[in-house]
């Protein structure tokens, strides 16, 4: 029998005890073959830490930053919880490796003492951007896995976290944005200053039950790889989203220190942008949808489209997303001086085991990797197809794990955006 959590409780607990009411399936090991057979993960919330500062003027502010990491990425989360003083909220996973084989204890017990390391690590970051009065106020939710391979470990239930990361915000407006990309610091003269700007209250007008949906583009940039290494390019970055001024990122442009994301490695992600627009816009501008466009905006949480949990890994995860809300009727408008600047870092397990699948496929040549790779690359491939032949017939219905779903009909915030269509009533 499944409790609804107490409304007048306080939202961690909430979270907490509607996201770990056990089932049978979330007790099991999950491996790489139950991914394959469209499987969502099994996540059980270990830790939850809410941070209890407050914004100028307001107690939440008016955005929520959503994200998802690893132990091994805290440094990256840290760097962008220092570049917003809004609310993050940040989903870190934590695979731990089990076996039914009784000879082999060391498995779990490696488990163990890597999640204790990371829960000392979180906590750790946690206590530092609490004490920062200029750092984020950070909801971080450690979350743990059981599985029975090590390849599933590599592949991060990326959207599963994203949608917990969400369940946290409570905000009228959230954003989800890749750990590794700094907003600008325009963004949190916007949206998290103590006096409300113009632009923030059209955009809350928006959430409205009757308001026009419509999401807000941040156009991204990255750093000229070939022009610097990473600790120059991670310095770089830093200093071009803290200056958050966008006529620095047009230099930075013109002198071909900085790109338009993904412009050398996947055009079709971000040409929508329009960044030849971008460069001289003073006002909003709107754009079509194209295929494949993944773009990092804003939205209002009442209005909110969760994410595929189906898709784990690299590849196409925020696609099928982005591809929903087009088909939902929204309307894309590209902010005229917001930006994200990405932080440079080496290649992520997933995007390794995805980058191996392509190199074989152009190549014809086999690795004791490139099977698996394969297998990995055609399912996500396979399941984007699937998903955007079902938008096109109108009969697509987002994927959640169990507990995401309990939780986004249980917990009392999403219940009122619900119930109303509009987070606050104005």
């Amino acid at each position: 029998h499944l409790v609804s959590p107490v409304p007048s409780a306080p939202a961690p607990q909430q979270l907490l005890h509607c996201y770990n009411q056990r089932t049978v399936q979330s007790t099991k090991a999950a491996i790489f073959k139950d991914f394959l057979r469209g499987n969502t993960s099994r996540l059980q919330l270990h830790k939850l830490l809410w941070s209890t500062k407050s914004s100028a003027g307001n107690e939440h502010g008016l955005l929520t930053i959503v994200t998802a990491a690893t132990p091994a990425r805290l440094d990256t989360l840290e760097a962008q919880c220092n570049s917003w003083p809004g609310t993050l909220s940040a989903a870190v996973y934590m695979p731990l490796q089990t076996t039914a084989d009784t000879s082999m204890p060391q498995t779990e017990q490696r488990s163990q003492q890597d999640l204790n390391a990371a829960e000392h690590a979180a906590q750790q970051l946690f206590d530092r951007m609490e004490t920062s009065a200029g750092a984020c106020m950070l909801r971080l939710a450690l979350l743990t896995e059981l599985v029975g391979d090590v390849l599933l470990g590599r592949l991060l239930p990326i959207n599963s976290l994203r949608n917990v990361a969400l369940l946290a915000a409570t905000t009228p407006l959230v954003a989800m944005v890749d750990v590794d990309l700094l907003p600008s610091a325009h963004l949190a003269h916007l949206l998290a200053g103590p006096k409300q700007s113009a632009e923030a209250t059209a955009l809350l007008h928006g959430c409205k039950a009757n308001g026009q949906r419509q999401v807000v583009v941040m156009p991204a940039f990255e750093t000229a790889q070939q022009s610097v290494n990473l600790t120059q390019g991670v310095k770089f970055a830093e200093q071009l989203a803290k200056g958050g001024d966008k006529a620095a990122v047009l230099r930075a442009v013109q002198t071909q220190q900085l790109l338009p994301f993904a412009q050398v490695k996947y055009q079709p992600g971000h040409n929508a942008t329009d960044y030849a627009k971008w460069y001289t816009a003073q006002q909003p501008y709107h754009v079509s949808y194209q295929r494949n466009f993944e773009p990092w905006f804003i939205m209002c949480r009442a209005h909110l489209l969760s994410y595929d949990a189906r898709f784990r890994g690299y590849g196409w995860n925020k696609v099928q997303q982005v591809a929903h809300v087009n088909a939902s009727g929204y309307q894309f408008v590209v902010h005229p001086t917001l930006f994200l600047i990405h932080r440079p870092h080496l290649k992520s397990e997933a995007q390794k085991l995805y980058t191996a699948a392509l190199s074989s496929s152009r190549s014809g040549g086999l690795t004791e990797q490139v099977p698996v790779a394969k297998l990995f690359h055609r399912r996500v491939a396979s399941l984007l197809h699937t998903v955007v032949s079902r938008m096109k017939k109108g009969t697509y219905k987002t994927v959640l794990d169990e507990p995401s779903a309990r939780c986004f009909d249980q917990l009392a915030w999403w219940q009122t955006s619900k119930a109303t269509g509009s987070v606050f009533q104005y």
